[in-house]
């Protein structure tokens, strides 16, 4: 079922303070797309930074393309140096090369609202 589809939309829940809709796109990452939905639900907590919000998961993967530094407000990253999602809330620089791997679709402006460390769930939209 995995292989067919283009795009994955997800949902990550601050705590119940803010939810947002994510989308991950699989020609960006497809291994490492494919790992992620293999994991979900994950369970972590988020920490706050100036440009972005980092969430560490349990996924041990390199990068499969070449990584990137620079990203664009609502990118998603996945950062193979800390095993961390990154949400960036403005233009900015990864913390290392990191991969591409979708975008914020929906509440990009509530991200700027949560604590420096909440929890978080990520699961996939129904």
């Amino acid at each position: 079922m995995f292989k067919r589809l283009e795009s994955i939309n997800l949902i990550i829940d601050f705590n119940s303070i803010v939810k947002i809709k994510i989308l991950l796109v699989r020609f960006l990452a497809p291994r490492t797309i494919e790992d992620i939905v293999k994991h979900l639900p994950l369970f972590s907590r988020a920490f706050k930074e100036k440009d972005y919000i980092r969430i560490p998961i349990k996924l041990k993967t390199g990068l499969e393309k070449p990584g990137k530094l620079n990203f664009s407000m609502g990118d998603i990253a996945y950062c193979p140096l800390g095993n961390d999602f990154i949400l960036f809330l403005n233009e900015g620089l990864s913390y290392a090369q990191s991969l591409s791997i979708g975008y914020v679709i929906e509440g990009i402006d509530k991200l700027k609202k949560i604590p420096s460390s909440v929890p978080v769930h990520i699961e996939m939209l129904d």
